[in-house]
C-alpha cells in the first residue's frame, strides 16, 4: 500500500510509435480503480506512469519522450513510488528521467495485466524482458547496479522482490515467476532472441578463471577454393479449394458456411531457370509442359447478423466526483413505437461502452388497454453503430455508409413518423464550436430535402449535476447523463400508403474539410394505423411536482403544478375540465383549459394553486393527482388514460427573516439571481456591480418563493476547467446570520430553489386568510382589503425588512381602501390579526 517498484527491458516497435499503448495495468477488486498503468507511450508521445488510487482518481506523472525512448533499441525502464514521501520516479537506462511529488494516493493491487489495459485493448507494440516487481522503492543505485544482470539473493532488497519474470522460456504460452515458481498463461505470446554480438545485459558474474592456453609456432597458410554446384527446388504453391453452403433460410440467422474441400501443393508451369554456378548469371531456361490449369473465381458469400434495432441512446454521466445516491436515478421513456419488435423471444443488449460504467437496471412496463393508434410496422432504416460503428462525415455525404433505401409503405397505413437520434463525435464532430454547424437532411424520392435540422444540445442545464469532466460543454446530439437528442418528423404528407418511395439520409459539408467528424446515427420509420378513439385526452406526464430526475432542475415546488396533456383522439380538443389534489384529499381543485389541440399534439398546462397545498400534504411520501373529467364539455371515449399520479417531495422551509448571500467571481456580469413568489412576481433580484464581492440581501418573507440563479457563461460560479473566472458562492442565512443552506457553485447555466417560509406545505387551512380578499394585485395607486372578518381585527402594513408602513386608509363597511400613491414600487405585507388567528396577504405595488 505504500511502496512499489517495477523494472524491465523493452524493445518498442519504432515503426508503430507513437500510438496508444498500455504495457501493464494493475487494480484491486475493481478494474475501474486504476492502481497502476504504464503507457509507453501514448499517442501524444508522452510516457505516463499512473500509480495509486483514492477519491475517484489516481496519481500520475508523465513526460514527452523521444523516438529512441520509444523503440528501435533495447531500453531499461524502472518506475518507483513511495506513498509516504509522495515521490514518484521514472528511470531510463539507469538514470533518473522524470520525477513527481505530492503523490500520496495508496496502492492496492491484486491483479496485473501485461501487454494490454483493463479492456484488453491498446496492446503494447514491442518486446519485454526481465520484468521485476517489488514492494519497496528501489534507489537510483539499486536500479543502476542491477539493470544489466540477473536478480539473485545478493540483491540488497531481495526480500522485497514480489515477482521476477525472466521471459526466457523461448516457447509456449506461459511465463514463470522464478522468485515464487508461479506460472501465468498468456495469449499469442511470440518469442525472439538476440545473438551474442548484440547482447549487453544479463551476464552472470563468476569467480572461476578460464583455463586459457596459448600456442606458439611457425605455420604455412594455403588457401584452396572448392566450387560446388547445386539445384534449388522451386517452392510449390498451396492451392485450396473451397465451397459455399447457403444458410439463407436457416432460423435463427446464420452466416453462409465456408468449407475447405481440398488442399494441394502445385507448381506454376513457368520455365525453369539455369544459372552459372560460379558467377550466378542466368545462362538459360528449360520449358515446362503444363499439366492442367486453375480458374480462380469469386464465391458469393453472405454474413448474416441479427439486425440491431436501437431503442434508446443514453450517455452515462461523467463520474469523477459524481454521486447518484444510494438508490441511483431513474429515467422513463415511452417505447410504444417499438411494439412490433418487442413481441416474442428477443436478445437485448447494452453496447458502446457505457454499460461498463454504472450498475444499470432496465424495466419494461406493459400497459393493458387500447393505445391511441396501433403501431403497424417498425423499421430501423440503416444498421446502427452497435453493429456498424460510427460513420465518418465523408461516408455520410457520399452515401457509402447510409445508401439510398427503397421502402414500400403498408397499404393499410394511416400515418408515418421518422424518429432520428444522431450524436456527433471526434474533435470537430462533438463540439459545434470546433467544427461548426452540420445540418442533417432527410429526403423522400429525391429533389429538395423535405427535412433539415441541426443537433446541437445544451448541456449546462443537465439534470444530473455537478458531474466530473467537461459536462457543461454543449455537444452535438448528446450530453453526459442524458438521453441523446430525439427528433421526430411527420412523414405522412410525403408517403402514400401502398406506394414505394426512396429514402435518403445525408448531411451538409463540414466547415473544416479535414476535421474529425463522426456520427452515431439511428433513423427509424414508424407506421401507424388510424385513431382508435374519436374524442380522447390523456395526461402523459406531470412536470411539477415530480420526483423524476428529468425534471429535478425545477423540483420540488410550492407553486403551480404543470401537467402534460396529449390529444389522443381524432377530434380536435377545445376545452378540458381538470381536477387535481394531493394524496387522498377529498377536497379537489378544478381548472378549465381552452384552446385548439390537434390529434396527437401535446400541450403543457399550468394549474392554479388555489388551496391545493392546504390539504393532506405530508412530510414524506406525497403524491400529486390530476384527472381529466371532461373533454369538449363531455366524457371522452377512453377513461383509463385520464388520471396521472406523481410522487413528490415538499420543498425546504426557510425562516421568514432571511438573507441571500451571494459572492460573485471575476465575471460579475455573468451572475444574476431573482427571487419570485408563487404568483410569479419578482420580490428581489441581484444588483452586482463589482467582481469578487459579497452581497448580502435581507428579506422578510411569508409564503412560497423560488430563488433562480443564472450564469451567462454556463459554467457556474466555480468550475475546474475555467479557473480564470475565480470562485463564488450562493447561500441562504437566517436572521441571526447563520448559514442554513449552501449551494454547489458548479451548477452550469443555473439552478432553481423553491422554499416556504416558517411553515412547510402541510399547513392547515387558515380560515381567517380565506375569509379575506385583497385586490387589485399588483396595485398602483390603491388596493382594497375586504371581508366580514375585518370587524374587530388589527391590520398593519410592513415592507420586506419588516418595517411598519403608514399610508392613508379609508374604512367602509366590510372593506378597507389603502392609498398607495406615495409608496415606492415593491412587495409589501398586510398582516391581519383577530382573536387567535393571523393571516398575511402579499401585495405588489408597481
Amino acid at each position: 500500500s505504500n511502496e512499489l517498484s517495477l523494472s524491465f527491458w523493452v524493445y518498442g516497435n519504432a515503426a508503430s510509435m507513437p500510438l496508444n499503448t498500455s504495457l501493464i495495468y494493475g487494480y484491486g477488486s475493481n478494474p475501474n480503480q486504476r492502481n497502476l498503468n504504464l503507457h509507453l507511450p501514448w499517442s501524444d508521445n508522452s510516457m505516463y506512469f499512473d500509480c495509486g488510487y483514492g477519491g475517484g482518481a489516481y496519481d500520475r506523472i508523465n513526460k514527452v519522450s523521444t523516438a529512441a525512448d520509444q523503440g528501435g533499441q533495447w531500453n531499461h525502464w524502472a518506475f518507483t513510488k513511495n506513498v509516504t514521501t509522495g515521490v514518484m520516479n521514472i528511470y531510463l537506462n539507469g538514470a533518473l528521467w522524470h520525477t513527481g511529488t505530492a503523490k500520496t494516493k495508496p496502492i492496492s493491487i491484486l491483479n496485473l495485466i501485461l501487454g494490454k489495459d483493463k479492456d484488453l485493448a491498446n496492446n503494447y507494440k514491442g518486446k519485454i524482458n526481465e520484468l521485476t516487481i517489488w514492494d519497496k522503492e528501489l534507489s537510483a543505485s539499486d536500479v543502476q547496479n542491477w539493470m544489466n544482470k540477473p536478480i539473485n539473493a545478493t540483491h540488497p532488497l531481495y526480500g522485497n522482490l514480489l515477482g521476477y519474470y525472466k521471459m526466457d522460456e523461448g516457447t509456449g504460452l506461459t511465463v514463470t515467476d522464478t522468485k515464487n515458481s508461479l506460472v501465468s498463461t498468456g495469449v499469442n505470446l511470440q518469442w525472439t532472441y538476440d545473438r551474442g554480438h548484440s547482447l549487453s545485459r544479463m551476464f552472470n558474474e563468476t569467480t572461476i578463471r578460464p583455463n586459457v592456453v596459448f600456442l606458439k609456432g611457425t605455420y604455412a597458410l594455403t588457401t584452396t577454393t572448392v566450387t560446388t554446384k547445386d539445384s534449388i527446388a522451386r517452392n510449390p504453391n498451396i492451392v485450396q479449394n473451397f465451397s459455399i453452403t447457403s444458410n439463407a433460410t436457416v432460423v435463427p440467422v446464420m452466416h453462409d458456411a465456408v468449407s475447405l474441400v481440398s488442399t494441394t501443393n502445385l507448381y506454376e508451369a513457368s520455365p525453369l531457370n539455369i544459372y552459372n554456378g560460379d558467377t550466378g548469371a542466368l545462362t538459360g531456361t528449360l520449358a515446362v509442359t503444363p499439366q492442367g490449369s486453375i480458374t480462380i473465381t469469386n464465391l458469393n458469400y453472405y454474413k448474416r447478423y441479427p439486425y440491431y434495432n436501437e431503442i434508446m441512446s443514453f450517455v452515462t454521466p461523467y463520474g469523477k466526483g459524481l454521486s447518484l445516491g444510494v438508490n441511483g436515478k431513474s429515467w422513463y421513456y415511452d417505447v410504444t413505437d417499438f411494439t412490433p419488435i418487442l413481441k416474442g423471444p428477443k436478445r437485448l443488449l447494452m453496447t458502446l461502452g457505457g454499460e461498463n460504467q454504472e450498475q444499470m437496471d432496465l424495466d419494461f412496463w406493459f400497459i393493458v388497454g387500447t393505445p391511441p393508434r396501433n403501431v403497424l410496422e417498425f423499421n430501423q432504416l440503416w444498421q446502427g453503430a452497435a453493429r456498424a460503428g460510427g460513420a465518418a462525415i465523408g461516408s455520410v455525404i457520399n452515401d457509402s455508409r447510409f445508401p439510398v433505401l427503397t421502402y414500400t409503405a403498408l397499404a393499410n397505413a394511416q400515418s408515418f413518423k421518422l424518429r432520428s437520434t444522431i450524436t456527433g463525435h471526434g474533435s470537430e464532430g462533438e463540439f459545434q464550436q470546433n467544427g461548426g454547424i452540420v445540418n442533417h437532411y432527410f429526403n423522400i424520392n429525391g429533389g429538395a430535402n423535405e427535412y433539415s435540422w441541426s443537433v446541437n444540445k445544451e448541456c449546462s442545464f443537465n439534470p444530473v449535476f455537478p458531474q466530473g469532466g467537461t459536462w457543461v460543454y454543449d455537444r452535438q446530439g448528446w450530453c453526459p447523463g442524458e438521453s441523446s437528442l430525439l427528433k421526430e418528423f411527420d412523414l405522412t404528407p410525403h408517403i402514400t400508403p401502398g406506394s414505394t418511395v426512396s429514402l435518403d439520409y445525408n448531411c451538409s459539408n463540414p466547415s473544416n474539410p479535414s476535421g474529425d467528424y463522426r456520427f452515431i446515427v439511428a433513423n427509424q420509420l414508424i407506421t401507424y394505423g388510424g385513431a382508435n378513439h374519436s374524442l380522447d385526452a390523456a395526461i402523459i406526464d406531470v412536470l411539477a411536482p415530480s420526483n423524476k430526475v428529468l425534471y429535478s432542475r425545477k423540483n420540488p415546488i410550492c407553486s403551480s403544478p404543470v401537467i402534460l396533456v396529449r390529444n389522443t383522439g381524432s377530434t380536435a380538443i377545445i376545452d378540458l375540465q381538470i381536477e387535481y389534489w394531493v394524496n387522498n384529499s377529498n377536497i379537489k381543485q378544478t381548472h378549465s383549459w381552452s384552446g385548439n389541440l390537434a390529434y396527437m399534439d401535446t400541450v403543457s398546462i399550468t394549474l392554479p394553486i388555489n388551496t391545493l397545498w392546504f390539504y393532506d400534504v405530508q412530510s414524506t411520501n406525497n403524491s400529486f393527482n390530476a384527472e381529466i373529467v371532461k373533454v369538449n364539455f363531455t366524457s371522452d371515449n377512453y377513461s383509463f388514460n385520464n388520471r396521472y399520479n406523481s410522487p413528490f417531495n415538499i420543498p425546504d422551509v426557510i425562516p421568514s427573516n432571511m438573507s441571500i448571500e451571494f459572492r460573485n467571481n471575476n465575471l460579475p456580469a455573468h451572475n444574476t439571481y431573482k427571487l419570485i413568489d408563487d404568483n410569479g412576481n419578482i420580490v428581489g433580484s441581484s444588483n452586482f456591480t463589482a467582481a469578487n464581492t459579497i452581497y448580502d440581501d435581507i428579506y422578510f418573507l411569508n409564503g412560497c418563493y423560488k430563488l433562480i440563479v443564472t450564469d451567462a457563461g454556463n459554467d457556474g460560479l466555480s468550475w475546474w476547467a475555467n479557473t480564470a473566472q475565480g470562485n463564488g458562492f450562493v447561500r441562504i442565512k437566517n436572521g441571526a446570520g447563520g448559514v442554513i443552506k449552501t449551494f454547489n457553485p458548479d451548477f452550469g447555466g443555473g439552478f432553481e430553489f423553491s422554499f416556504t417560509t416558517d411553515s412547510p406545505l402541510s399547513i392547515e387551512k387558515n380560515n381567517l386568510d380565506h375569509a379575506l380578499n385583497l385586490y387589485p394585485n399588483p396595485a398602483h395607486d390603491k388596493f382594497i382589503l375586504e371581508g366580514s372578518a375585518l370587524e374587530g381585527a388589527e391590520v398593519k402594513m410592513t415592507d420586506l425588512l419588516g418595517r411598519n408602513i403608514e399610508v392613508p386608509v379609508s374604512k367602509n363597511q366590510g372593506n378597507m381602501e389603502f392609498n398607495t400613491s406615495s409608496l415606492k414600487p415593491g412587495l409589501y405585507f398586510i398582516t391581519i390579526t383577530k382573536e387567535n388567528e393571523k393571516a398575511t396577504k402579499k401585495v405588489v405595488i408597481n
